[in-house]
């Protein structure tokens, strides 16, 4: 069996409006850091060799939302050997995610959906843990998410499956206290019954947060300050495991870092509290079993069909018949909880990174261009940051859309794709006459791969930057990576043809004379304003080194 590591002590989620002060002034209070998996998957940029240098100080666990352990898709290997890489880069001690699945089909809700927990489950997921733990080279720890249906098939409890599933995968288990409180309201089961069913041996780790509660249900938003009948359900985990790193999660209205840390104090005092109640002993583990390698047809077509209501909204009989009501929620009105936050989130990852075409359209015409691309374009890929690949076609091909729109949001997506491309550190160079012993002149230059150019018409460069332009061309526009933002500068016909000739790795001198060529203005141009364009590269983060031909 698998052991849990030593205790960390207090540990906080790593979250984007904190990471000047991260880097500035890490807060001593916290002991390690969990950073979100799958943020840094898809940004190979500044964010990703931020969470690198922030391992050097203390430990760094990841925790992902999108291993979809318990779709009956195949699991995705190239995803899998991407959270290897991550971790093996931050020295991670384990990597976790949920107990659930988040698509299937090659759809994605980037949610976590529940379980049935059915014999045939269990026997699928502990196929495909046994399987993730083999690939990652890393222990997984599994973590209870917070839920908002039940099935009518389901023949074991939430926590007799959870602890069956450790025992038989041998993986570690996550207890998110918030989410026991959450599901315990919405399911209407006892949070007491849940904790004595778990094997406490197999406990690696526990979160704490606050949730929203709502008439009819509770939602683990992780909102504001942890709640106190929270604080009290960890007190009773923390006595029966006998300590285990323990984590806030703070992601909605984030304060203050000083406010964070503070909040993550108060466990030490329930922790104080709790420490003479005695430890419940763990379960012996049980054996291991073999699996069938194909997915239960009857667990694919309920998530097919549980999957198809979230996306459109159209009632599913098959799912009414297997969604069980509360006497608050119908089956349909428990999977409409899923349908919102669907929603809301695919059409807030367009919010972000088209943020200036939505200023552009106004907030009722964005709402419907997000709703339209929805319908036509559902989420495909387990990253968040992708679901915008195909939004800037898809308002060129809208009457109502085309136009300016539709070429700033190309523009935005530009910049998304420059912030997520692999970054280098700013390059420190004085501009000496000579590089090694090379003339300048000889010597190439090294761009960071998130650089390029784009060009846009000139009304859409006067949307994006307030300047207005007397020529009618179009305007090339350079993007690169700057360290947390991205640099956009417009480039005059000169720059933009030099910047092309060193970008396809001729030397300067030669880039210089194949400029001179093309235009004799521009020749004269370059020979003014080179130094200030080389100058203007580098503070950029365009250019990253300086090498001999």
């Amino acid at each position: 069996m698998i052991a849990p590591p030593a205790d960390l002590g207090l540990g906080l989620g790593l979250r984007g409006p904190h990471l000047a002060q991260w880097l500035r002034e890490p807060p001593p209070a916290v002991q390690w850091i969990e950073a979100i998996t799958d943020n840094y998957l898809a940004n190979r940029g500044w964010l990703r060799r931020v969470l690198v240098r922030l391992a050097e100080s203390r430990p760094v666990v990841l925790h992902g939302v999108g291993l979809n352990i318990g779709s009956t898709d195949r699991l995705d290997r190239i995803y899998l050997r991407q959270v290897r890489q991550l971790a093996a880069e931050v020295r991670a001690p384990w990597v976790s995610d949920h107990l659930c699945w988040t698509g299937v089909g090659r759809l994605q809700t980037h949610d976590l959906l529940p379980m049935p927990y059915t014999d045939a489950a269990l026997h699928w997921l502990v196929e495909r843990i046994r399987a993730v733990q083999e690939l990652l080279e890393r222990p997984l720890v599994l973590e209870n998410p917070s839920t908002y249906l039940a099935f009518r098939q389901s023949t074991w409890t939430e926590w007799d499956f959870l602890a069956e599933l450790c025992e038989r995968a041998d993986c570690g288990l996550l207890i998110d206290v918030n989410n026991v409180h959450v599901s315990a309201f919405n399911h209407g089961f006892d949070e007491a019954r849940w904790l004595a069913a778990v094997p406490w041996a197999r406990v690696w780790q526990l979160h704490v947060a606050g949730h929203t509660t709502y008439a009819t249900h509770k939602l683990d938003t992780h909102v504001g300050p942890v709640p106190e009948a929270v604080w009290r359900l960890y007190g009773e985990a923390w006595a029966r495991c006998g300590g285990r790193s323990t984590l806030l999660e703070w992601d909605q209205d984030i304060p203050d870092l000083d406010v964070a840390v503070a909040e993550l104090c108060k466990a030490r005092a329930w922790q104080a509290a709790e420490r003479s109640s005695g430890s419940v002993q763990a379960r012996r583990a049980g054996s291991a079993v073999g699996g069938d390698t194909n997915a239960p047809a009857g667990l694919r077509a309920l998530q097919r069909a549980v999957l198809r209501q979230i996306a459109t909204g159209r009632t599913s009989t098959a799912v009414q018949r297997q969604v069980l009501p509360t006497s608050q929620l119908t089956g349909r009105a428990r999977v409409a909880i899923h349908g919102r936050m669907y929603a809301l989130r695919l059409d807030g990852a367009l919010a972000e990174d088209f943020a200036r075409t939505a200023q552009l359209l106004g907030r009722r015409a964005f709402a419907a261009a997000c709703a339209g691309y929805r319908r036509r374009h559902p989420s495909r890929h387990w990253a968040l940051e992708q679901y915008g690949i195909r939004f800037a076609a898809w308002l060129a091909s809208q009457p109502r859309f085309a136009g300016n729109p539709a070429q700033l949001a190309r523009l935005e997506w530009a910049v998304v794709q420059t912030r997520l491309a692999p970054g280098c550190d700013p390059l420190a160079i004085d501009w000496a006459d000579r590089v090694g012993g090379t003339p300048l002149a000889q010597c190439c230059l090294r761009f960071a791969p998130g650089v390029r150019v784009q060009h846009v018409a000139p009304e859409v460069w006067h949307i994006w930057s307030g300047q207005a332009l007397r020529s009618g061309k179009r305007v090339a526009v350079r993007l690169s990576p700057a360290g947390r933002h991205v640099a956009v500068r417009s480039l005059s016909p000169a720059e933009a043809a030099a910047l092309s000739a060193l970008r396809a790795g001729m030397p300067i001198l030669q880039a210089c004379a194949a400029v001179a060529r093309r235009s004799a203005a521009w020749g004269a141009e370059v020979q003014v304003r080179l130094g200030d364009w080389l100058r203007d590269w580098v503070a950029d983060g365009a250019v990253v080194a300086v090498e001999p031909a």
